[in-house]
């Protein structure tokens, strides 16, 4: 069983990938050593599970822009964030040392 994990977008419009619509969901810095900022170009409801699939956060966005998140407790380990957009899903690891 391969356990690596892809960023992926899928679009609900065509079910395709899309290197376009990747970019406006940007993470950094990454790897982290807490806290990290996620830019978005929508509203979105972003959550963070740590590998076993646990959720172990989850916000809303306050719409386009920057918003800061801070994992400083959390153990170090990877972990995936999840970004639940008006028309789409996407996901993406960030490493917290």
């Amino acid at each position: 069983c391969d356990t690596t994990f892809c960023d992926v977008v899928f679009s609900q419009c065509t079910n395709s990938l899309s290197e376009e619509t990747a970019r406006d969901f940007m993470v950094y810095p990454n790897p982290t050593n807490g806290q990290f900022y996620i830019e978005l170009s929508e509203n979105a409801i972003v959550r963070i599970f740590d590998l076993s699939g646990k959720l172990v956060l989850e916000t809303n966005t306050n719409g386009f822009g920057t918003t800061l998140l801070d994992i400083s407790e959390f153990e170090s380990g990877t972990y995936i964030i999840s970004l639940v957009g008006e028309e789409r899903f996407r996901s993406k690891r960030i490493i917290k040392h």
